[in-house]
């Protein structure tokens, strides 16, 4: 992916995650709970989380993300995957 793309795409996920945080309070008269995948909030990343995925966006590879920030690649996979849960993405392309 290009990283000028990736940075575009990476912006617009934080801009969905600040968007899908829970309302304070509960839901309004009249007006159920929404229980829908689509319609859970996406969890906040750790900082650790977003850095990866910032390289993820840069087009690095699992074995590049590791060498520069000092982590074993079993370790970057293990944030990888938190990181798709977390965003409700199938695989690192939708992530990014």
């Amino acid at each position: 992916m290009d990283p000028t793309v990736a940075r575009k795409v990476l912006r617009e996920f934080q801009h969905l995650t600040a968007a899908h945080r829970p309302p304070a309070g509960p839901p309004a008269p009249g007006q159920a709970a929404s229980t829908a995948p689509a319609d859970e909030p996406l969890e906040k990343l750790t900082d650790r989380e977003e850095e990866i995925l910032k390289l993820l966006a840069a087009g690095l590879s699992n074995k590049e993300i590791a060498q520069q920030l000092s982590l074993s690649e079993g370790t970057v996979k293990n944030h990888i995957s938190a990181i798709l849960a977390k965003l409700h993405a199938n695989d690192r392309t939708q992530a990014c």
